[in-house]
């Protein structure tokens, strides 16, 4: 999850300071979580990627940041959404090469920069570097591997550690919604392909969903404010990401994700229209 930033400033503008976070930030828990994934995917599952990945993931996302805040939003900032990009990023693509994963975590943070709307950044950045790797270097890159495999007890306290999270952030909603029209759309693939239920419903138990679910989705900067349109988008997301998984597409979830986001201008443009109180332009994190 990330605040939105306010791109509308020249190079010519004062230089200014953002102001202090709160400690209560949920990007804070957030980012523990996150940071938790990556301890555990290395040292207990012995995960092939060394932290000396993450660490370069993180570390690249803050040093963009922090240049674009300078050259860009004339802004300097705590970089705390860059740091969860970054980290999120890192978790989510498996490759043998370094490159493809500073590719992805730059792709991401540039994202927000440059691919805006009404001052809002579009996509979710993470799921824009995540999604660029896999089709543009697809070869040589990968989704998350399914790490928690024949062990049930990781997933079920990832999942506590999700719903916690959204529900702290106040975008359960959305992340509910997905679920519920994930394992609707399963049993309906699993009618038509006459297969088990719980094998189509397997996939919830994999930290690339987990994470999918619970620290994607839920940007409350590229997602919609209302309650009924937080429920639509999470169903029109599992709605397109039961297609991909029935015409056997991987990562669906993913593309289905970056395809609503194109679509958010129409819903910001809704909701300013039936929401006197919705920010006309984007704060400054």
């Amino acid at each position: 999850m990330s605040l939105p930033l306010d791109p509308s400033v020249s190079a010519a503008s004062p230089l200014r300071v953002a102001p202090a976070l709160s400690w209560r930030d949920p990007r804070f828990l957030q980012l523990a979580v996150l940071f938790l994934y990556a301890i555990v995917a290395r040292e207990i599952f012995h995960m092939d990627r060394p932290h000396a990945i993450t660490l370069a993931c993180c570390a690249t996302a803050l040093a963009l940041d922090f240049t674009l805040g300078l050259i860009h939003f004339r802004v300097i900032r705590f970089p705390l959404s860059s740091l969860v990009i970054g980290l999120a990023t890192s978790l989510l693509i498996d490759s043998r090469y370094p490159a493809v994963y500073l590719a992805a975590v730059t792709l991401a943070i540039l994202s927000k920069a440059f691919i805006t709307y009404r001052g809002f950044h579009l996509f979710n950045p993470a799921n824009f570097g995540v999604v660029c790797a896999l089709i543009l270097a697809p070869n040589i890159a990968t989704g998350m591997p399914a790490l928690f495999g024949g062990y049930l007890a990781p997933s079920i306290v990832f999942f506590c550690l999700g719903v916690v999270t959204v529900l702290y952030a106040r975008q359960s909603l959305i992340s509910f919604s997905w679920l519920a029209g994930f394992l609707v759309f399963a049993f309906v693939r699993a009618s038509l392909a006459g297969k088990s239920f719980l094998l189509m419903a397997m996939p919830i138990l994999g930290p690339a969903f987990l994470l999918f679910t619970f620290h994607m989705i839920s940007d409350p900067a590229t997602s919609p404010r209302s309650k009924r349109h937080k429920i639509m988008y999470g169903i029109v997301i599992a709605a397109l990401d039961a297609i991909f998984r029935y015409k056997q597409i991987p990562y669906g979830n993913f593309y289905a994700l970056f395809l609503v986001s194109a679509g958010m201008p129409w819903m910001r443009d809704l909701e300013m229209q039936r929401d006197e109180n919705f920010p006309r332009s984007a704060p400054t994190e």
